[in-house]
Parts: C-alpha cells; sequence; structure tokens
C-alpha cells in the first residue's frame, strides 16, 4: 500500500509543471487574472517587458537571474481611467516582484516572503 501511495504521489507531482526558464517568460502575451472588465497584460522580449495596465500602456526592463525576478524602471502612458480599474493594482504587483515561477502554464509573481502577488495566463 505505501509503494502504491508513494508512485500516486510521484504521478502527481510529474504532471505539475514548474519552470523558470526564462524561454517559457519571453514572446508569449501574458494575461494578469482579475475580476475587472479592464485586462492588464505582459509581453516579455529577451531585454525588456511591454503592456498594458488596465487603462496606460507600459514598457521598461527587467532582470531575471533563475527564479529572480525584478522589474526597472516602467514607464506608463498618463490616460485618465474612468471606472474599476486594476491598475495600481497591477503596478504595486510589479514593484514587489522579486522572484517567478511557471505552474500549470500560469505565470506567478512572487514577493520576498514567496507569496503570490500576481498571477497571468
Amino acid at each position: 500500500m505505501r509503494v502504491l501511495a508513494t508512485v500516486t504521489l510521484l504521478f502527481l507531482f510529474s504532471c505539475m509543471t514548474t519552470s523558470s526558464s526564462t524561454a517559457t517568460l519571453v514572446d508569449r502575451d501574458w494575461h494578469y487574472v482579475t475580476n475587472s472588465d479592464a485586462k492588464p497584460s505582459l509581453r516579455f522580449t529577451s531585454t525588456d517587458v511591454t503592456g498594458n495596465t488596465g487603462c496606460n500602456q507600459l514598457s521598461g526592463t527587467y532582470t531575471v537571474e533563475g527564479d529572480a525576478l525584478t522589474f526597472g524602471p516602467l514607464i506608463t502612458t498618463k490616460r485618465a481611467c474612468l471606472g474599476a480599474n486594476p491598475e495600481q493594482e497591477f503596478l504595486r504587483a510589479l514593484e514587489a516582484t522579486r522572484r517567478w515561477r511557471v505552474a500549470d502554464h500560469q505565470l506567478e509573481l512572487l514577493d520576498g516572503n514567496g507569496a503570490v502577488v500576481a498571477r497571468f495566463r
């Protein structure tokens, strides 16, 4: 019975995909998971990040080393955002980011304590 439980656990863990390869991160549109009608997103190239805050465009740099990730200075356009908009929450999450991982086809940004601050599909 113990062997069956061990094999089952190994199978379940092997089905969960976790990656921190930069190739997984770049050249793909990542859409922020939010309940808002506004849909922030990010797109990484090998050196830059661009995206949308749900209202304004953003661009800047990022640094990745293994699972460590920090965003450099980001610039945004300054349009007035009407209604409920996750822009400030989204920008705070990017600022707090210290690590990243891709698990089950979702990008998760984590703070210095390992808590998920943003999730993307």
